[in-house]
């Protein structure tokens, strides 16, 4: 059997007509030109006539959909108001094939357009004949008259399948078994059939995941047909370069082929036929995003440890994208970091797997080291805390800090090379962002220490800000827009880091008109609150400003009893101190809250001062509650007596020195 069997009868060229150029005329004239792109297709008529491409604020996105037009007078319409028209199958059969496929019925007598989905309809022809491919006719029907609603629901379908198949390729590209050998386009020219058969057996999953496809496509029709139909190897891989493509129509009889013969497969070729096939039913519609998680999980329970261990990165990684609390987030990456040391540790793991949990490991790391950093110039400020936590100067540990950015960032750049070397662009615009996104991260978090500090804040140098925007050129170019767009989101944060705020507002007025055009929720999410809020790195900076204009009362007032509980957990592990010591941290935090809460209400001037330990080491210090008065900063008053239960001892400072004060300013009534 050919692996193309299944599809049906395919079309003859054949040529068109008065009416379809009248029809073609009339569609382009209802298609608004700064929305889409209409290509004529008709030089090779083997069923599609048009293809649409969708324009955003002006610019192409490659989201397209293929069109077949139908020009047909004297239609009686349904009872229920749509039109019927017959076509060949050779013609669904072939239109199935491309992406986002319509149908497009002109009636001259009204000079009306009509649309119809040919996913949909087939979905419809397959409930009401399973065997339609024995048919040489179908008939389609038109409900939908073309108007300013029908193109939008249009539009958005093109920009959600585009986006849906995106979505698939990539985690096929994360699954697809193979040794992940150097691939390119001089390696894919075989000097006979014999050649291209053994080409594609040794490199050929490798070739599609690498981006060369339609090449590998090529070499395979060298092949001699019986022995493609004969080998489920070969079968896999033109049903893989299919699905690679989003020709999911084409990949599915191939892979189902291979699937019959999946006997004479290894285990991992076996596990990622069954992978494909659930892919290209989901991309078709015959099964929802539920159905297809939960039998990706069912795949994964008999998979190998190599690709079980791949399926768990890629599902930890998607968690933690979804989580929207710290907290969460945290959670996630430990069990992201889990999964890595997983996968990394299996013997002989493929380079591009090791590349893409090295790329997670360094998004994780990062974290780690800008936080780290962050905290020890927190602590370099406060010779108390510092004493209590570090045994070395502060420059020592300091230094030590920056050395493990420079660490990472050499780490990246590995990265990076071997990346670029292996040819995978996808993966390569993502290592690049990975860097950019976190040199960000380190500026951001340099900066807020510095304003907390009154130093002089970090410079966002020209070199950088160069190399994100030659980023965003290569990944547009490459048609990597998601990445085109995140880029977007970089830049636009680096000239807020600047000051540029106009620059930081134009760019992320961009990114947001597209992102929103083609569905990308969390990009136009950031961006649309650089519009209204201005950028994130100014709203951090207004907010510090604030902070420390009332002395961290907003902060501390803001904090709800389990945040409380949180930040005094927190405290206790950094300053080293046993679990024990909890309570004592945790009545502290309190009192300040407090003692802030005083301070907006009654009087600004109002203070509780700690009695220091008789040490300052962790043997002593909250080992229990200090002893406490209230001063007035004002007027010097003071409590006469010492107390650590502040919740008394701060009624009766009020009541002693404060009722008939004329003095009393609340910070509430000057704000």
């Amino acid at each position: 059997m050919n692996s193309t069997d299944d599809l049906g009868p395919l079309p003859h060229a054949d040529g068109g007509d008065e009416l379809q150029r009248v029809s073609l005329k009339a569609l382009r004239a209802a298609l608004p030109d700064s929305e889409w792109i209409v290509r004529d297709e008709r030089t090779d008529d083997l069923g599609v006539d048009a293809s649409l491409e969708v324009l955003v604020h002006g610019l192409g996105t490659n989201f397209r959909s293929q069109l077949q037009v139908k020009g047909r007078s004297d239609l009686s319409p349904n009872s229920d108001g749509s039109w019927s028209v017959g076509v060949k199958v050779a013609n669904l059969n072939y239109l199935l094939s491309g992406p986002t496929p319509f149908y497009i019925l002109f009636r001259p007598e009204t000079e009306e357009l009509f649309f119809a989905s040919a996913r949909d309809e087939l979905h419809r022809i397959e409930r009401n004949n399973p065997n339609w491919k024995d048919q040489k006719e179908v008939t389609l029907r038109f409900a939908d008259r073309l108007d300013s609603k029908v193109l939008a629901k249009i539009r958005s379908r093109i920009i959600e399948e585009a986006r849906a198949s995106r979505r698939l390729r990539d985690i096929a590209i994360s699954l697809a078994p193979g040794s992940k050998v150097q691939v390119d386009a001089v390696t894919l020219r075989p000097s006979s059939p014999i050649e291209a058969e053994k080409q594609l057996l040794a490199t050929g999953m490798e070739a599609v995941t690498q981006g060369f496809g339609n090449r590998v496509l090529e070499v395979l029709s060298a092949v001699d047909p019986r022995r493609v139909a004969a080998d489920p190897k070969l079968l896999l891989i033109r049903g893989y370069a299919e699905f690679f493509a989003g020709r999911y129509l084409r990949a599915d009889a191939p892979l189902r082929d291979a699937l019959v013969l999946a006997g004479k497969l290894s285990e991992d070729d076996r596990h990622f036929v069954r992978f494909l096939i659930e892919a290209v039913d989901h991309a078709q519609g015959r099964t929802t995003s539920a159905v297809f998680r939960g039998r990706a999980a069912e795949w994964r329970a008999s998979a190998s440890d190599v690709l079980a261990a791949q399926y768990d990165v890629l599902d930890s990684w998607m968690a933690r994208c979804e989580a929207t609390t710290p907290e969460e987030q945290l959670r996630h990456d430990r069990v992201l970091r889990s999964a890595i040391e997983r996968l990394v540790a299996i013997p002989g793991a493929p380079p591009a797997l090791l590349h893409y949990a090295e790329s997670l490991r360094l998004f994780l790391d990062a974290q780690e080291v800008g936080m780290r950093l962050v905290d020890v110039l927190g602590a370099s400020a406060d010779p108390v805390v510092w004493n209590l936590r570090y045994r070395e100067p502060a420059p020592v540990v300091i230094g030590r800090c920056f050395a493990e950015v420079e660490a990472w960032r050499a780490r990246a750049d590995r990265l990076m090379t071997a990346v670029a070397s292996a040819g995978n662009i996808p993966r390569y615009c993502e290592i690049r962002h990975t860097r950019h996104l976190c040199e960000e991260m380190f500026l951001g978090h340099l900066r807020d220490a510095a304003l907390m500090m009154d130093r002089p804040l970090p410079k966002v140098s020209d070199a950088l800000l160069a190399d994100v925007r030659a980023t965003r050129a290569f990944a547009a170019t490459h048609d990597q827009v998601e990445f085109e767009l995140r880029e977007g989101l970089v830049e636009s944060g680096l000239e807020d880091l600047r000051g540029n705020e106009a620059a930081a507002r134009r760019i992320a007025e961009d990114v947001a008109i597209r992102a929103a055009a083609l569905r990308f929720g969390d990009i136009e999410r950031v961006t649309r609150r650089t519009l209204s809020e201005g950028g994130r790195h100014s709203v951090r900076a207004r907010e510090i400003h604030a902070a420390k204009a009332d002395g961290f009362d907003s902060v501390l007032m803001k904090m709800s009893p389990e945040e409380q509980i949180a930040r005094a957990r927190e405290s206790c592990e950094l300053l080293g101190l046993p679990a024990e010591r909890l309570p004592v941290l945790l009545d502290g935090l309190r009192c300040e809250t407090a003692v802030a809460t005083e301070r907006r209400d009654w009087c600004r001037h109002l203070r509780v001062l700690e009695q220091p330990p008789p040490e300052l080491s962790p043997d002593f210090v909250y080992s229990r509650p200090p002893e406490r008065c209230c001063t007035c900063e004002l007027l010097g008053h003071r409590s006469l007596v010492t107390t650590s239960a502040w919740a008394q001892l701060i009624p009766a400072f009020k009541s002693a020195h404060c009722s008939e004060c004329a003095s009393r300013q609340p910070r509430r009534a000057s704000s």
